[in-house]
C-alpha cells in the first residue's frame, strides 16, 4: 500500500530530527526519499514547507515554491508558464515541486487552530457546522500558507488572485482569508529541499498507475521492490520479469508477462496473462471465462457487492 510507504518515509527519513510540531501531508502521491536529508532545524521557527527537483515542464502541471537565498518562501506559482518558473530554477537545474508535505512548529500550528472558533473560519470546523454554518473549504497552499509568503500582498491574498485557490473568490473567501492574513502573516515560512526526492502525482490513468506498481529501470521508487508478496504461486517460473503478484494464489500454468499487476485473486491455470494487465478480485470462475480471451492491456476488477438481501459480484472491464 502506498500509504505505508508514504508514512515509513515520512517517519523514518523526512521527519528524522525535527522539534516537536505538527507533520501534514498529501497522500495523493507517491514519495520517494532515498536518504534521510539534511534539514537545518537550528533555532527553527514558524511553517517549513518540504520539496523535491523537478523538470520546469513536469512542474508547470503544479505548484512551486519561489523562495529567497536565505530559504525563505516569497511565493507559490502553480501551473506558471516556464518564463515565471526560470526564476525558480536552482543550480542543478531544477525548480523545486511542491510535494504535499508541510511541518507546523507548535507555536504555528496554536495560533492556525485558535482561530477555529472564529468566523468564518469556523464553518470550516464541525463547530460552525453544527451552528448552521454554510460550510466553507480551505486550501492548504493558496488559503493559509501563501498569506506567509513575503511576496504576496494583502490585497492579492484576500481577492484569491491565485489560480487553485480553494475557497474562491466568495465573500466568506475573502473574510476568512482577511482573518489568516491577520493571524498568520508574521510566521516564517521556509523551505526545505530534498535534492534526491522524487514525487509522482496519483492520477486516474491505469497505465500510470501499473507503472507505479510494478519495476521501472532507473526509478527510485523501484527500490526494494519484491515481486511476489503474500502470495502462493505453483509455478513461479511462470511469472515473467516486470511483474508484480500480491495476496494471489496461483495454481496451475498461470504465466504472467512483464507488466501486469495481478492483486487479490484465486487463478487457475491454464490462463496466459500477456502484458499491461491490472487484475483485481477475480476468482477461479474467473479463469475459467479468461481462458478463451487476449489478456493485454486491460483492466478487469472483481467488486463484491452486499446490500441487505443482495449479495452478488460486479466485474468492471476497461482497456
Amino acid at each position: 500500500c502506498h500509504l505505508d510507504q508514504l508514512l515509513a518515509t515520512l517517519t523514518e527519513r523526512v521527519c528524522r530530527g525535527s522539534p516537536p510540531g505538527v507533520w501534514v501531508s498529501s497522500t495523493d502521491m507517491f514519495l520517494t526519499v532515498p536518504a534521510v536529508p539534511e534539514i537545518d532545524w537550528r533555532n527553527f521557527q514558524g511553517v517549513k514547507v518540504v520539496a523535491v527537483p523537478a523538470s520546469i515542464s513536469y512542474a508547470r502541471q503544479y505548484g512551486v515554491y519561489s523562495v529567497d537565498s536565505q530559504g525563505l518562501v516569497q511565493d507559490i506559482l502553480y501551473q506558471s508558464s516556464e518564463e515565471e518558473m526560470q526564476w525558480c530554477l536552482g543550480p542543478d537545474g531544477k525548480v523545486p515541486l511542491v510535494c504535499g508535505v508541510v511541518f507546523f512548529s507548535c507555536r504555528a500550528a496554536e495560533q492556525l487552530l485558535a482561530t477555529h472558533v472564529t468566523p468564518p473560519l469556523n464553518a470550516c470546523t464541525y463547530m460552525g457546522l453544527d451552528s448552521g454554518a454554510p460550510a466553507l473549504q480551505l486550501s492548504l497552499f493558496f488559503d493559509l500558507l501563501l498569506c506567509m509568503a513575503q511576496a504576496v500582498t494583502e490585497e492579492a491574498f484576500v481577492a484569491g488572485h491565485k489560480t487553485g485557490a480553494g475557497a474562491g473568490d466568495t465573500q466568506a473567501a475573502r473574510s476568512a482569508r482577511t482573518v489568516l492574513w491577520k493571524t498568520l502573516r508574521t510566521v516564517p515560512l521556509t523551505m526545505a529541499y530534498l535534492p534526491d526526492g522524487t514525487y509522482k502525482y496519483m492520477t486516474s490513468s491505469a497505465r500510470e498507475h501499473i507503472c507505479r506498481l510494478t519495476p521501472q529501470l532507473g526509478d527510485a521508487h523501484s527500490r526494494g521492490f519484491c515481486q511476489v508478496a503474500h502470495s502462493s504461486v505453483e509455478e513461479p517460473r511462470l511469472l515473467e520479469e516486470g511483474c508484480s503478484v500480491t495476496n494471489c494464489l496461483l495454481e496451475g500454468a498461470v504465466v504472467v508477462g512483464p507488466g501486469n499487476v495481478i492483486q487479490h485473486c484465486c487463478l487457475q491455470g491454464p490462463l496466459h496473462i500477456h502484458s499491461g494487465c491490472l487484475l483485481t478480485g477475480l476468482d477461479v470462475a474467473s479463469s475459467a471465462a479468461l481462458r478463451s480471451h487476449s489478456l493485454q492491456d486491460v483492466v478487469i476488477q472483481g467488486h463484491r457487492i452486499r446490500l441487505r438481501h443482495l449479495s452478488c459480484k460486479v466485474f468492471t472491464l476497461s482497456g
